[in-house]
């Protein structure tokens, strides 16, 4: 997949790696009982598709890509919060502008624009000063922010001609910036369970629910904006007996944060069809998951726990499961643990047969 690809490494901290019992705080490793070794998380983490196990370094890593793709162009459109900070600049909103107006008063015949920020906007206005020698046209230029008066806006659009625009665009500002802020993380979720020995129940847990919540999230805030600042902004209107025309076009900080939407969408796709990545049985086959959109318990897991042997999951045997998965781990741990010790022992006692061999 890349060329720095290291399928070894299970991407565990130190202080995560450890085997049972497993501390609560380490919950990233697959042993712990609380987020990732117990049944309710197993039928969590085998949601999904055969097929997009065998294949998740492909649909994972589109997740991943198109997540990487979005995260400089949602840096972009994020920057048209200059103003939520600090003082806001004319040249930042007018590069990352979430709408921009072109507005004329039909009577005085005055033209002026605005670029809409999320936390300011820039209003662009007459007189005009013509240069002959670059061949531009500059205009005055003035910011105001979002949470100024209204009242004490220069021009009577400005007043009025928003409508909602300015209430929906204020309470989109803490949303962007966390959407902003929490892609890295997100990237890091597609990564880790691109690797089949990196993948964790908790990691598709947090993937499912994470990604989901942010997607729906993100396009009711987009469609409320699209509503309010587009749709909603009126073409033509009168306002103290004063025809004003309008024209209204989103800008470039909307239509990153789409890309945005795209990635989360992307996210939150392969992460529900995509189950907990394969792992070997007693023999070294590899046991595929994927129990479709239902939650459902491993194929392995019903052969271990079934007690009548017909290869399903009784009521009666349901109710005895949590402690027969007791059992079950047990055995597997102690298991893990002995071939443990007996790899060790072999490795010692090699070079003591050697030593032997040699002093016969």
């Amino acid at each position: 997949m890349l060329p720095c690809w290291d399928e070894s490494d299970d991407g565990l901290l130190p202080c995560c790696v450890g085997d049972p019992p497993v501390e609560w705080w380490k919950v990233f490793n697959p042993l712990n009982k609380y987020t990732n070794d117990n049944l309710l998380c197993i039928m969590l983490g085998n949601v999904g598709f055969k097929y997009f196990d065998e294949r998740r370094q492909y649909w994972m890593g589109a997740a991943m890509w198109s997540t990487l793709i979005s995260i400089p162009l949602t840096i972009w459109g994020c920057m048209a919060l200059s103003g939520y900070f600090g003082d806001p600049n004319k040249g930042i909103i007018k590069d990352t502008h979430w709408t921009w107006v072109n507005v004329k008063n039909e009577a005085s015949k005055e033209t002026f624009q605005v670029y809409l920020g999320l936390a300011a906007f820039v209003y662009v206005h007459e007189p005009c000063h013509i240069s002959y020698q670059k061949g531009e046209v500059t205009c005055s230029e003035d910011t105001f922010l979002l949470s100024d008066d209204a009242n004490l806006l220069p021009n009577a659009w400005l007043n009025d001609g928003f409508g909602d625009c300015r209430t929906t665009t204020v309470g989109a500002q803490q949303g962007s910036f966390t959407t902003c802020a929490t892609l890295v993380f997100a990237l890091i979720g597609t990564q880790t369970r691109m690797k089949f020995v990196s993948d964790a129940n908790v990691q598709k847990a947090l993937g499912m629910i994470t990604d989901l919540c942010g997607f729906i999230s993100l396009a009711a805030t987009l469609y409320g904006y699209y509503t309010d600042c587009y749709l909603a902004i009126k073409r033509q209107q009168t306002i103290d007996d004063e025809d004003y025309r309008a024209e209204v076009y989103l800008g470039p900080g909307y239509f990153c944060y789409l890309v945005c939407l795209f990635g989360a969408f992307m996210r939150a796709l392969f992460h529900w069809l995509t189950p907990l990545a394969p792992r070997p049985d007693e023999n070294g086959k590899m046991i595929y998951h994927g129990s479709g959109c239902a939650f459902g318990i491993p194929k392995n897991l019903i052969d271990a726990l079934d007690e009548n042997g017909d290869g399903k999951i009784s009521c009666s045997e349901l109710t005895k499961l949590s402690s027969a998965y007791d059992r079950y781990r047990q055995q597997k741990n102690t298991e893990r643990r002995l071939s443990t010790v007996s790899i060790s022992e072999t490795i010692t006692e090699e070079p003591k047969a050697s030593l032997a061999g040699n002093a016969a």
